[in-house]
């Protein structure tokens, strides 16, 4: 750390432009994010320094490399991925509960009294957040009926091949039987 006009900039006593050659474990791409990182330090830096002193910045601040930076550092970037009865309960906890009835259906225009000259777009604010909120409702609605029929067709497989399995199954003309 060194301070310049009262601001704390960020320094290191290593060349970050060294390579593994040099005795840096580093790659020259890994130097590239770390020189970005320490960048965006010393940006961030002068903008505390402008907002603390003038209260105001014409700085941008800059893109960090979050994701290569932790890939440096070690950290596992890999997702849990969700299959089967996991993903299923995970789902089921994140919809929203809804029950569909005349009173749910999505007001028209024609309904409300809203005409194109007459209302402004405060007048239809109400209107266009009730809707949203009812669509994305169902959408949950369908999301969770959907889970509920995979769980039927993956009983359904699993009964067919059991039955496969052990023979029982017989074609006829109409299709399947077991």
């Amino acid at each position: 750390m060194s301070l310049w006009n009262g601001i704390t900039t960020v320094t290191d006593n290593t060349n970050l432009n060294t390579n593994t050659a040099t005795g840096n474990p580093l790659s020259e791409d890994d130097n590239k994010i770390l020189n970005e990182c320490q960048h965006f330090a010393n940006e961030l830096l002068l903008i505390i320094h402008d907002l603390k002193s003038q209260g105001r910045t014409n700085r941008l601040l800059l893109k960090f490399p979050r994701s290569d930076l932790e890939r440096i550092m070690g950290f596992n970037t890999q997702s849990y991925v969700l299959k089967g009865d996991a993903l299923h309960y995970h789902l089921v906890n994140k919809l929203v509960s809804f029950t569909p009835d005349a009173n749910n259906e999505i007001p028209t225009p024609e309904s409300q009294g809203i005409t194109l000259i007459d209302h402004t777009l405060n007048d239809m604010k109400a209107y266009l957040v009730q809707g949203l909120n009812m669509l994305q409702q169902k959408n949950a609605q369908l999301i969770g009926t959907s889970l509920t029929y995979g769980l039927w067709l993956q009983l359904a497989f699993d009964r067919f091949e059991y039955h496969k399995y052990y023979g029982e199954l017989k074609k006829t003309r109409h299709g399947i039987n077991g």
